[in-house]
């Protein structure tokens, strides 16, 4: 089995919305959920934050990468497009309701999720606008 996490985040509470992340999201889901001939390519869980009635929280994502990263699977793939953060005690990655950069999921994490996988494949792909 394939499953995915295909994330993309347009709005933040407390921070600037970003332009083309749902979007972006939306195509990578439909990519990858279908072969050319449409068999079943992933199982994909797409998380979009388009506005303030859609938020993606801390909490709904970080327990979705764990969710990701659990179980059996052959491949696991995770998708992030959206707001991201750097200082110099690592990375994250910023959910619709987060007040600050180091508020998001660390990266740190994040690997450490995809680390203990039991999956063959993890993959893991971020498309950020830092804040």
């Amino acid at each position: 089995m394939r499953k995915a996490l295909v994330v993309g985040i347009n709005h933040y509470t407390h921070a600037s919305t970003l332009y083309g992340c749902v979007d972006d999201a939306h195509a990578v889901k439909s990519v990858l959920e279908r072969n050319s001939d449409g068999t079943i390519n992933f199982a994909v869980k797409l998380l979009s934050g388009t506005g303030p009635t859609d938020l993606v929280l801390r909490s709904t994502l970080r327990e979705h990468i764990r969710d990701l990263f659990s179980g059996e699977s052959e491949t696991a793939l995770f998708y992030f497009a959206g707001h991201g953060h750097i200082e110099t005690t690592g990375g994250y990655l910023i959910a619709s309701d987060a007040k600050t950069g180091d508020e998001g999921i660390p990266l740190g994490d994040v690997l450490a999720f995809a680390n203990q996988c039991a999956a063959r494949n993890r993959i893991i792909c971020i498309a950020q606008d830092f804040i």
